[in-house]
C-alpha cells in the first residue's frame, strides 16, 4: 500500500489515494478484497426496495399522527373567521335598524306576543341584510335556514329552535334565528336594558336571543363549532358567555366548559371565540377569563 501511495505521487488527501487504488491494482493484476468492496460502495446508485418501503412507512406514520391535528386546526380557524364575520354583519344591521326605527323595545307591541315580536325583529333586521330566504311557521320550516337538531359535545342532539322563533339565511349561507324573550322568561321584564349593562340586569331584562349558524343548515351542526348565541338588547347585540354573563345558564364556565356538572351548551362560547380568537375550550377545561386563555 505504501508503494502504491508513492506511485500515486504521495501527498494529497486520502480520498485521492483511494480513488487511485482501483486503476492501479487492476493494472498490477493485484486487487484485494477491501479494494473491491470500496469499488462497490463507490459505484452504488439509488435505494433498495426495502429502503424505499421503510421510508414510505415512516412518512405514513408521521402523516397519520399529524394530519388530523392540522385539519382540525384549519377548520377551527375557518369557523372563528366566519363567526367574527357574521357578528360584524349582524351588528351593523342592528345598528342601522336602530338608527331608522328606534331601539329594539319599540319594534314590538305590549303586552308581548313572543311569536309576533320575533317575526318583527327578524323582518326589521332583514332589511339590512342580503337575504336568501326567511323561515317561519315552526320547527319543520326552519330547516331551510337553520338545522333542526344540533349535536352537543356529549354527542346528544338538541333542538335550538321553537315555534315562536323566526329565522333567515343570507346569500352567503349564514343562518340567523331570533327568539324574543327576556332571560328570566317573564314578559314584563322584556327589553329594559342596554348592551353596557354588565350587572345581573343583563340577564333579567334583555330583549331576546339571536342564534347564529355560520354554515346554515349544513354540517357540522355542532354547538360551539358552527352555532353560537348572542344576546339582544335595546341598543344592539352582545356575544353570549362574556365575563358579565354569570348566571349558570349563560356563563362560559358552566355552559362552555361544563363546570359544576351542568349540561354543556357551547353556544355560550361565542364571547370567548370573539375576544380570545380561539376554540381551545374543545381541548382543555382549565381556561379562565381571568387566567389561562389558551391550552398551550
Amino acid at each position: 500500500m505504501l508503494k502504491l501511495y508513492e506511485q500515486l505521487g504521495g501527498g494529497g488527501d486520502y480520498l485521492s489515494l483511494f480513488r487511485g487504488i482501483l486503476p492501479s491494482c487492476k493494472k498490477q493484476k493485484k486487487c484485494y478484497t477491501s479494494d473491491m468492496q470500496y469499488h462497490k460502495i463507490l459505484n452504488k446508485n439509488g435505494f433498495t426496495l426495502a429502503e424505499v418501503l421503510i421510508t414510505l412507512g415512516v412518512i405514513g406514520v408521521v402523516a397519520a399522527l399529524t394530519l388530523p391535528s392540522v385539519v382540525s386546526n384549519y377548520k377551527e380557524r375557518e369557523y372563528i373567521a366566519k363567526l367574527k364575520k357574521s357578528y360584524s354583519i349582524i351588528s351593523q344591521a342592528f345598528t342601522a335598524a336602530i338608527a331608522d326605527y328606534g331601539t329594539v323595545d319599540n319594534w314590538c307591541e305590549r303586552p308581548l306576543n313572543r311569536d309576533q315580536c320575533a317575526r318583527n325583529l327578524r323582518d326589521t333586521i332583514a332589511k339590512y341584510l342580503v337575504v336568501g330566504e326567511k323561515c317561519s311557521g315552526g320547527v319543520t320550516m326552519h330547516k331551510k335556514c337553520m338545522q333542526l337538531y344540533y349535536k352537543s359535545d356529549l354527542g346528544d342532539k338538541t333542538i335550538l329552535t321553537n315555534d315562536s322563533a323566526h329565522s333567515l339565511i343570507t346569500t352567503d349561507g349564514i343562518g340567523y334565528e331570533i327568539i324574543a324573550v327576556a332571560g328570566d322568561g317573564y314578559d314584563n321584564n322584556w327589553c329594559k336594558t342596554t348592551v353596557n349593562d354588565l350587572t345581573i340586569g343583563g340577564f333579567y331584562y334583555n330583549c331576546g336571543y339571536l342564534y347564529v349558524d355560520i354554515t346554515g343548515p349544513n354540517k357540522p351542526n355542532i354547538i360551539g363549532k358552527d352555532v353560537f348565541v348572542f344576546k339582544i338588547f335595546q341598543d344592539g347585540l352582545r356575544p353570549g358567555g362574556i365575563p358579565a354573563d354569570t348566571v349558570w345558564t349563560e356563563s362560559f364556565k358552566d355552559q362552555c366548559l361544563g363546570a359544576n356538572n351542568y349540561g354543556t351548551t357551547k353556544a355560550w362560547c361565542a364571547g370567548w371565540v370573539i375576544m380570545n380568537d380561539n376554540m381551545d375550550y374543545w381541548h382543555c377545561k382549565d381556561l379562565d377569563w381571568n387566567g389561562k386563555k389558551k391550552c398551550k
